[in-house]
C-alpha cells in the first residue's frame, strides 16, 4: 500500500496529466484520469484518518504519562519528607539524651556540627562590599515581534513563521 507522500505526489502527477489531457480535448481520458484522482483521494482520506487516530492514541499516552509522572512525582516529594521527618526526630531524641553517636547493625548515625548558615536579618544594613550586582542582559522577544511587523527592520532578527497542524480532540461528526 502507498504511503501519504507517495499519493500526495501521484495526485499532484494526475492534476498535471488532467490539465494535458483537458488542453488536448481527449474527454475519455479526462474522465478516466478524474475517476483515478477520485480514487486516489479516497486513499490520501484513509491515510489521513488513520494518522488522526494514532495522534489521538498518542497525545492520549502523552496525557497519562504527565498524570503518572505528576503522581511519582508527589510520591517522591512525600518520602523525602517522611525522610527528613525521621532524620529531625532521630536528631531531637540524641540531642536530648545528650548522645553524639549510635552504632547498629545496620549503619551508624552521628551528630555532625553545621557549616554555617548566613542569616539575614535586614538587608538594607548589609555593607556594600558584601553586595553582589547582578546585571541580566536579554532579548526583548515581543519588542522585537512587533517592531518588525510595524515594518521596522531589526538587525539581528527575523520573523518566522511556522505551519502547524490542527487535530481536534474530538472526533468530526457527521
Amino acid at each position: 500500500m502507498a504511503s501519504l507522500y507517495e499519493l500526495s505526489n501521484d495526485a499532484r502527477k494526475l492534476e498535471d496529466l488532467l490539465d494535458n489531457l483537458e488542453c488536448l480535448g481527449d474527454e475519455q481520458a479526462v474522465e478516466e484520469t478524474k475517476n483515478i484522482q477520485n480514487i486516489v483521494k479516497k486513499l490520501i482520506e484513509g491515510k489521513s484518518e488513520g494518522i488522526i487516530a494514532i495522534v489521538r492514541e498518542l497525545d492520549l499516552s502523552v496525557e497519562n504519562i504527565d498524570s503518572e509522572i505528576a503522581r511519582l512525582k508527589e510520591l517522591k516529594d512525600r518520602k523525602k519528607r517522611r525522610i527528613d521527618s525521621l532524620k529531625g526526630y532521630a536528631l531531637d531524641c540524641m540531642q536530648s539524651m545528650g548522645v553524639k553517636k549510635i552504632e547498629t547493625n545496620l549503619g551508624n548515625m552521628s551528630i555532625r556540627k553545621g557549616s554555617g548558615k548566613v542569616n539575614i536579618l535586614d538587608a538594607a544594613k548589609i555593607p556594600e562590599e558584601y553586595i553582589k550586582m547582578e546585571i541580566v542582559k536579554k532579548e526583548d522577544r515581543r519588542a522585537i515581534t512587533n517592531a518588525i511587523k510595524s515594518g521596522i527592520e531589526v538587525e539581528g532578527a527575523e520573523l518566522v513563521y511556522n505551519d502547524s497542524l490542527i487535530l481536534p480532540k474530538t472526533p468530526k461528526e457527521k
